[in-house]
């Protein structure tokens, strides 16, 4: 017998790559509802060449009690005979840090939703151009970053790909720089690491080296300094153009719509 209060997706977009990367809730108890917004959301992810992977609940109680991590939660003011406030305030008092966008045919519930962090409203019926603004909105604040988990030693931990500055290879392994002066040692292969990378920022610059476009403050055929006065070794002769290129198109193209409410 399926149980029908969580769906979980077994659809991860962009299908080009096969590793979960944001995770989406979605919690209404309109199953029409949910499907047409999944679709949504599907194509937005498409569209941007982002991964998204997407679980369905029909009610508040599972979304509560899940173990599962989301970055994104599309929540119903009114489900279960209750107020979807409640709901993100449970979330909210188990430390679940996911930003919520409330989905409503009630636009006057605004001020009570700000009790709870919400960053941004929906009034149905939606539309695609409403949801395609609100991701717009989500990914110009938040950027194209993610958690990862990584497997180190016999650890496994989680790191923000935001803090990423520059990953180096260390025989068959690979070294991981972050922001704050860590390395970690991670067990996997470079090329396995940067499979798992926002593709939008970070560059192999060179076999041994991957940056991260916006910890750039300058290059040259020598070196690329970085913002926090670290410099990685010369861009390699077959990168070195097509990663002028795209350090320029990063540099000037805006990425998302800037005309969001």
């Amino acid at each position: 017998m399926v149980n029908n209060d969580v769906i979980k997706s077994n659809i991860q977009y962009h299908s080009v790559k096969k590793d979960i990367k944001m995770r989406i809730a979605i919690c209404d108890n309109d199953m029409f509802f949910a499907k047409q917004l999944k679709l949504i959301i599907s194509k937005f992810a498409k569209e941007k060449q982002i991964n998204f992977y997407i679980d369905t609940y029909s009610g508040g109680e599972k979304l509560v009690n899940t173990s599962d991590v989301y970055d994104l939660i599309f929540l119903d003011y009114e489900i279960d005979g209750h107020k979807g406030i409640e709901i993100a305030k449970l979330l909210r008092a188990k430390k679940v840090l996911s930003s919520i966008i409330f989905v409503t045919s009630y636009p006057g519930f605004i001020i009570d939703a700000f009790k709870v962090i919400t960053f941004r409203f929906c009034t149905k019926p939606i539309s695609e151009n409403d949801i395609f603004k609100v991701l717009d909105a989500y990914f110009k604040r938040y950027g194209y970053d993610f958690r990862l988990i990584l497997s180190v030693k016999k650890e496994t931990i989680s790191v923000h790909t935001k803090d990423i500055t520059f990953i180096e290879t260390n025989q068959k392994h690979c070294i991981i720089n972050l922001e704050n002066g860590r390395k970690i040692n991670c067990a996997m292969s470079m090329k396995d690491v940067f499979n798992l990378l926002p593709q939008y920022h970070f560059y192999r610059i060179h076999r041994s080296y991957v940056v991260n476009f916006n910890y750039i403050e300058r290059y040259n055929k020598n070196a690329v300094y970085l913002k926090n006065g670290i410099s990685t070794p010369y861009v390699g002769k077959t990168y070195w153009n097509d990663f002028q290129l795209s350090f320029k198109k990063h540099s000037i193209k805006p990425y998302f719509d800037d005309s969001i409410w």
